[in-house]
């Protein structure tokens, strides 16, 4: 079993403003986004497929850490998108994607790095039951 598989898209994926600025004047330039944004992901995706449930880890380098994170990490549509129509995952559903976690640096160039891990069940809350 591999440790884990590591990509890169190393450019910056459209913001949820800039989608839902574009949704409201055109959905159909919404459309054309989400088509040419997921086309773009593909190309880093590997080309290899996973049949066993998985966690992602997302690292997004911005220039300006003064946006929002929700702004931002709204590019993992595109991603998870991409995963499935490329083969590597059959589905981006909860019982393919069992956990995703973001985080955030500082850097000049904008990109996202994904790192795929294969799920281990674990306790998440302990409350007697």
């Amino acid at each position: 079993m591999i440790e884990a598989i590591v990509f890169t898209i190393p450019h910056r994926l459209t913001r949820l403003n800039e989608y839902i600025n574009k949704e409201r004047s055109n959905r159909y330039a919404a459309a054309k986004i989400k088509s040419s944004m997921t086309l773009a992901c593909m190309a880093y995706v590997p080309n290899i497929k996973i049949d066993y449930p998985i966690e992602l880890i997302m690292i997004w380098t911005v220039k300006n850490m003064g946006n929002d994170l929700d702004n931002v990490s709204f590019g993992q549509k595109f991603i998870c998108d991409a995963m499935v129509q490329k083969g590597f995952i059959k589905n981006d559903n909860l019982t393919v994607i069992k956990k995703i976690t973001h985080k955030y640096c500082k850097g000049e160039k904008e990109k996202v790095t994904v790192i795929v891990k294969e799920w281990k069940d674990e306790i998440l809350y302990q409350n007697g039951q």
